[in-house]
């Protein structure tokens, strides 16, 4: 398997973010197509009522059935803005420094890995494409 790369990591995340952006669409279109079938169907609804001019067995009212969705759409969203907040805050003391010693044994292992390969008649990445740039301090 070939080291990664800055422009293959790049391209990936370019790639995911296009893909994102794609479903994004998608999600906007189901939504309302969603809210179109919603709409018909209570028209459908009203009509047959107004029709046969009796109540149709519906434990839940159109309304009732709009404002449920609308509170659960609101509480969605205000889970997500949460969840994105919490995303910006800094990452906690004990991560960073467990994240600290898991590179700092990276680095002094490093050498014996190299040897190990080169015992073992493997060839090594280029030099520099095994960690992560925020590692190599």
């Amino acid at each position: 398997m070939p080291p990664m790369t800055e422009d293959t990591y790049g391209s990936r995340v370019e790639k995911w973010t296009m893909r994102e952006m794609q479903l994004n669409r998608l999600h906007e279109e189901i939504i309302a197509r969603r809210e179109s079938l919603l709409h018909s169907t209570g028209a459908f609804l009203r009509q047959q009522v107004d029709k046969k001019g009796t109540v149709l067995p519906i434990t839940q009212t159109l309304d009732e059935i709009t404002v449920r969705n609308e509170r659960l759409i609101k509480d969605l969203r205000d889970t997500e803005w949460r969840l994105a907040q919490e995303a910006e805050k800094p990452a906690d003391t004990k991560f960073l420094t467990l994240q600290s010693n898991y590179w700092s044994m990276i680095r002094s292992m490093e050498p014996l890995w190299k040897e190990s390969m080169a015992q073992a008649g493997l060839r090594q990445p280029a030099a520099g494409s095994t960690m992560p740039k925020t590692a190599r301090t």
